[in-house]
């Protein structure tokens, strides 16, 4: 199925991504290989992965859609290659017109995510404007089955994570409303977008809302947290005018809230409520508090100045995280993981080092040599880098003590 579409794309929207599934531990793509794939590869706990860009990370690699192929990215040798069983074939993508029908195990039509948990690739296709479809293959054999056909489109999500946590994968997916469709195709704006936490049963294929603010509003999610009991998350409010030609927009209003969602289905809760005033956004006024980011004890946000980290604590608590230190002008959060934090700071000639906080013990820890990257926590353990080299723009997957170590390397790196 083919279609157009129109999105209007806000401040907090213009990250806006393809919904993605994923991840825990890495299997090879040749055949000889297979009999090692063992239900002792199972990964424990939760497996969570990143939203911005469909990347599925795992313990011995990375998985990615490519230019319509699944790809494995492994750590160990720095190597990538399809993921599909078959030894001997070409691999080539699929293609409406030149193949329709493929027959690499790598593609699939309208492939927009894979990723490997176990024995199993799951895929994700969007199968209509408001269908998505969930296959998954076993590693060891050929051939797809429908694990669900979801009602919904892909989540517009900025820093949010989806999570599989043992058979149950929590999605963020999303509602369109008032959609139009004529002859061009179909349309609709960011206005117009509901977003729901969804849990799918990977074995069964059911699904059910795990969440949904019911308001006459129309909340979407901006970032999540998962931990063993359940999910804590940022939503927000917005109501964006978009010119005609959609290069300009007003935003009119905008705030946040914040809930935890236990996965038992007991009921959600509402967390620090005196935000939603503080981060109010409208016509001519600007919000008292600017949201940085979301730990499991509190929502994290700056002066105005950006001098200063402060915690509003889940708990009804407030605190100061951090200050900037002597020599610095302002200071650049990247992303918090697990209890890390990640910062770019600033000094007034301009130059940039990457910064981390233990937010359990204050440790400041800066790196010596300035720096041209920014950063994105993807898990509770690693961050993506998003450099420049002589030779053209690169992601690298780093793990948060290996940037202050004098021998630190990276897991993974990636040309753009």
């Amino acid at each position: 199925m083919v279609w157009s579409k129109r999105k209007s794309r806000s401040i907090k929207v213009f990250l806006a991504v393809l919904m993605c599934l994923s991840v825990c531990v890495a299997a090879g793509c040749k055949r000889e290989e297979s009999d090692n794939r063992t239900e002792e590869t199972f990964c424990g706990g939760i497996s969570v992965f990143d939203c911005l860009e469909g990347r599925a990370l795992c313990d011995k690699g990375m998985v990615k859609v490519e230019e319509g192929l699944i790809m494995f990215y492994e750590y160990e040798t720095g190597t990538s290659y399809p993921l599909c069983s078959d030894a001997y074939c070409e691999h080539i993508p699929y293609d409406s017109v030149s193949n329709p029908d493929p027959v690499c195990e790598a593609t699939l039509a309208e492939l927009r995510m894979a990723c490997i948990y176990g024995d199993y690739v799951y895929t994700i296709q969007q199968t209509g404007i408001q269908e998505i479809t969930v296959q998954a293959r076993n590693l060891k054999e050929s051939g797809y089955r429908l694990v669900a056909t979801l009602p919904y489109c892909q989540t517009f999500s900025a820093q949010g994570y989806n999570a599989i946590i043992g058979d149950k994968a929590y999605l963020l997916l999303a509602e369109i409303d008032n959609l139009q469709e004529d002859a061009f195709g179909s349309s609709y704006t960011s206005n117009d977008l509901y977003t729901y936490l969804v849990e799918l049963d990977l074995k069964t294929g059911e699904y059910k809302t795990l969440f949904h603010i019911e308001d006459e509003k129309k909340y979407k999610i901006l970032q999540t947290v998962y931990t063993e009991e359940g999910i804590y998350c940022q939503w927000y409010y917005e109501d964006v005018e978009m010119s005609a030609d959609f290069t300009e927009y007003t935003l009119h209003d905008y705030w946040d809230r914040f809930y935890y969602v236990p996965y038992d289905g007991s009921g959600a809760k509402e967390l620090c409520p005196e935000l939603v005033a503080l981060t109010a956004h409208r016509d001519g006024v600007q919000p008292q508090v600017r949201v940085l980011s979301i730990g499991r004890n509190g929502a994290y946000f700056t002066n105005e100045e950006m001098t200063t980290v402060e915690c509003y604590r889940y708990d009804g608590g407030q605190e100061t995280v951090f200050e900037l230190p002597e020599g610095y002008t302002k200071l650049y959060i990247n992303g918090i993981s697990g209890d890390k934090m990640i910062m770019t700071l600033a000094t007034p000639e301009e130059i940039r080092k990457t910064a981390g906080v233990d937010l359990t013990t204050g440790e400041l820890l800066i790196c010596d040599n300035p720096d041209n990257g920014s950063y994105i926590a993807v898990s509770d353990e690693g961050f993506w880098k998003n450099c420049k080299r002589e030779d053209g723009y690169y992601r690298e997957l780093w793990l948060y003590e290996d940037f202050f170590s004098e021998d630190g390397t990276s897991l993974l790196s990636v040309k753009n």
